[in-house]
Parts: structure tokens; sequence; C-alpha cells
């Protein structure tokens, strides 16, 4: 099966993502549950979530160090 559009180098890349305990599902079950424009919308948002959870994180690492300094 051939999936069009921009999302089809993430789609192939065919991994789980735990972020926020969203998983992004394996590319056969992906493939025929979604459309094109959905997927599209459900990874945008999946990657606000990963870079939401990258900056938290290193907010909450920079904190971690500023306080183990004293």
């Amino acid at each position: 099966m051939i999936i069009l559009g921009h999302s089809l180098s993430k789609i192939d890349k065919c991994y789980f993502d735990y972020v926020n305990q969203i998983v992004r599902p394996n590319c056969q079950w992906w493939a025929t549950y979604y459309s094109n424009s959905e997927k599209d919308e459900i990874f945008e948002r999946l990657d606000e979530i990963v870079e939401d959870h990258n900056r938290i994180n290193f907010f909450e690492m920079s904190q971690l160090k500023v306080s183990s300094l004293g």
C-alpha cells in the first residue's frame, strides 16, 4: 500500500512513541484506518506534544542544575 502526502516518511518509520500516554500505532493499522488529512493533523498534534514535553524536561533539568549549585 502506498500512502501519498508528506506523512509518508513519518508513517514509514513504523515506531511507537510514548508521549503523555499517546502511542503512534504501527504502519499497517495506521495506514488503513485514517485518511491522509487525519494523519497529518494527528502527527502535527503529536509533534506539538513532543516539543512541549522536551521543553518541560529541559526546563526541569536546568532548574535541577541551578539548585544543585546552591
